[in-house]
């Protein structure tokens, strides 16, 4: 062996020297990643390298890290230093470098994009995040919003800062509203679900549609529909089968005596006449809207008993008009229900 010959009992990696030994890219990366410890600062990992983070617990007590998860950095040495965390079980990537000569200190962790870690609106600026606001906002404002003084109002603004601009919110209630807002500030729009909750709405078809109750009469939860509760403080809904909804008097003086939500019987105008006759009539009769009003004449050439005709009287509405047991107008058939809220 010649002097300077490295002795066969060194090994590379596991492979005696005792020949030529064949490196490949799995003889220096195997085993070699160095391990970071507890509380470590990756502020500190500036040479050249791999490097992992098994433990999540170590990496929340470490610095600088750009996530609380355990990981792989690798250093790369450039112009400054490079350093990537590949976050543990996930497809996030992060980078951020260090040139001395350009800034103090490192870079801001920049997050990288791909396939499985999609940007959202929000990342690539399309959209800015969810802002709280004690009221509404006008046209200075594009975005996600909550305005809390207002009954948590929860929507959104679009269009151009300052200038023509909409906006949709909903309230804690479920009402949606749709304004939009111009440039000189006024506001043009309104609430989109058109029935107050406890206003009876006229329905097609038998059967209300979801988060609507059919006026029949059934008792609802007060504590489940508070907004209805306001409007029916009984915990029941009017029973407006069959029935026709009429306009409260309010003082006019037409329909005096109610409140709103009573009911009333039908009934029907009162209809009076006479039957007048000029010869003596013995008993006269007369039925339904008719009455008989009489005198006794005697007839000339008789004496004693008076002389005259007697009959029966009797009106039907029926023989002129269509009649029923009811005084109804012409109509059609829906189905009331309201709105639960």
């Amino acid at each position: 062996m010649a002097k300077s010959a490295v002795p066969s009992s060194r090994k590379i990696n596991g492979k005696a020297l005792s020949g030529d030994v064949n490196i490949t890219s799995q003889d220096i990366f195997e085993r070699q990643a160095i391990s970071i410890p507890d509380k470590a600062d990756l502020n500190d990992y500036q040479t050249p390298g791999i490097y992992y983070q098994g433990l999540n617990l170590q990496a929340a007590s470490g610095k600088n890290y750009p996530e609380a998860s355990a990981g792989s950095l690798v250093v790369l040495q450039t112009a400054g230093t490079t350093q990537r965390y590949f976050a543990y079980n996930s497809s996030r990537i992060y980078t951020r470098s260090l040139y001395p000569w350009s800034g103090p200190g490192w870079t801001s962790w920049a997050q990288e994009y791909n396939t499985l870690n999609k940007p959202t609106a929000e990342d690539v600026g399309a959209l800015a995040g969810m802002k709280v606001f004690n009221y509404i906002p006008g046209n200075e404002y594009l975005g996600v919003f909550s305005a809390h003084h207002e009954g948590y109002e929860k929507g959104i603004n679009f269009g151009f800062v300052n200038y023509d601009s909409g906006q949709i919110y909903v309230n804690s209630s479920g009402d949606l509203y749709a304004y939009f807002l111009h440039v000189n500030k006024n506001r043009y729009g309104g609430i989109v679900n058109t029935f107050p909750v406890g206003a009876p709405i006229p329905w097609p078809l038998p059967t209300a549609p979801a988060g609507y109750f059919t006026c029949n009469g059934q008792a609802f939860n007060k504590s489940l529909y508070p907004q209805l509760a306001a409007a029916y403080p009984s915990g029941a809904l009017p029973d407006l089968r069959g029935e026709f909804i009429r306009g409260w008097d309010d003082g006019r003086g037409i329909d005096p005596g109610r409140v709103c939500g009573s009911w009333q019987e039908d009934a029907l105008q009162n209809i009076t006449g006479s039957i007048g006759m000029r010869k003596g009539v013995e008993s006269p009769r007369a039925a339904g809207a008719f009455t008989a009003i009489f005198e006794k004449i005697a007839e000339s050439g008789h004496t004693g008993e008076n002389w005259g005709v007697s009959g029966d009287w009797n009106f039907d509405a029926s023989r002129v008009a269509r009649t029923a047991n009811e005084t109804r107008p012409r109509n059609i058939a829906f189905n009331y229900i309201v709105r639960a809220a």
